[in-house]
């Protein structure tokens, strides 16, 4: 059976939050679930059973489960998630990075019924590392390291308090800040000594958007890219460039997955 999946992007005012809130591929309305009540993903990755492989490969390489709750699709290593991928649960959805089938790495996560989204880095299935949670209208509720999935301090205060210094709104030197350059860059994440540093968003003056990791002012690690057409690529990244494996969602609802080396796909 053959999914077609299409990635709806939301994007909101770069005026008010310069970030662009993912929808869940093969859905224009991510709260088209509710539960009662939101509760922090905490538990293991549902263990793969051929049984439940509906299409692709479901062991080692790119597949879907389906499960009573939702689904998963994205690559597989051993039967488990592995790599880039997305879930969907009863009370929200996952569109991030998985190790060994625990969520691990860079990663979205969005409550239906609430419709926050938690972006930023996991370990082990919790919250760990750099990362901010937006609220339903995109409004910054938190930002800061996490651990065991609880924020450790809240470093976008001075954001969410709208402190203002010369292009920075937030703390552009320690903590969490928004900073806007004469040619129409922008960007909202983590400062350290005045440094883009670990984790953020970066908006481009062509409508681009990036949300991940950097490394010396250029993406690298982990992340997600938005173009102004639609597109959108969730996977690897060095130097600025897509590196490693990842999933590219066209706007016309095609999917290419696999392996890219300094820009070009592979295999």
């Amino acid at each position: 059976m053959k999914l077609l999946l299409q990635l709806s992007i939301l994007l909101v005012s770069l005026s008010v939050m310069g970030q662009g809130k993912p929808q869940p591929p093969g859905s224009s309305n991510s709260g088209s679930q509710t539960v009662a009540t939101p509760k922090v993903p905490t538990t293991k990755t549902t263990t793969t059973t051929t049984s439940n492989c509906v299409s692709g490969d479901c062991v080692n390489g790119y597949g879907k489960q389906q499960f009573d709750s939702g689904y998963y699709e994205g690559f597989f290593k051993n039967g488990m998630p592995h790599g880039p991928g997305y879930e969907t649960y009863a009370n929200g959805y996952y569109l991030g990075f998985y190790n060994n089938g625990k969520r691990e790495g860079f990663g979205n996560f969005g409550w239906n019924d609430t419709k926050d989204l938690y972006r930023g880095m996991w370990r082990d299935n919790l919250r760990d590392g750099y990362g901010y949670i937006l609220d339903g209208n995109n409004h910054l509720k938190s930002a800061g390291v996490y651990r065991n999935s609880k924020i450790t301090v809240n470093e976008g205060m001075d954001y969410i308090n709208n402190k203002k210094s010369t292009n920075c709104t937030g703390n552009c030197l320690d903590g969490y800040g928004a900073y806007s350059w004469s040619n129409g860059d922008k960007y909202n994440g983590f400062f350290r000594n005045g440094r883009r540093t670990d984790f953020g968003t970066y908006s481009y003056p062509d409508g681009g958007v990036y949300h991940g990791q950097f490394s010396n002012g250029s993406r690298h690690g982990q992340g997600s890219y938005l173009w102004a057409n639609g597109d959108f690529y969730i996977g690897g990244w060095s130097n600025g460039k897509r590196h490693g494996k990842g999933i590219y969602y066209y706007k016309n609802g095609s999917v290419k997955h696999g392996t890219w080396s300094e820009g070009t796909f592979i295999q």
